[in-house]
């Protein structure tokens, strides 16, 4: 009689199956965005708290702040726009 080879304790599931390890530099990717976003909205807040003794209107204030945080925005996506288009 011939000895049984053991069976393989994968199942074809696991073979597609894909493992990856969350690397130090992949997990910067996902909290630099979310830190830079909670650093800007904690400014605009200050920022907002400070023209409110102003001019004594919280509406003036963050209108005034989301103009401005808009307008710098947009001109971020413009120029990212004009420097990806001259590197070709």
């Amino acid at each position: 009689m011939m000895p049984r080879k053991p069976l393989e304790e994968t199942s074809p599931a696991d073979a597609l199956v894909e493992e990856k390890e969350i690397s130090p530099r992949s997990q910067w990717k996902i909290v630099r965005p979310i830190a830079y976003v909670l650093l800007v909205l904690a400014l605009a807040i200050a920022v907002v708290a400070l023209l409110t003794k102003f001019t004594k209107s919280v509406a003036w204030s963050a209108g005034l702040v989301a103009f401005v945080l808009g307008y710098m925005l947009l001109m971020a996506r413009w120029a990212q726009k004009n420097t990806d288009s001259s590197e070709r």
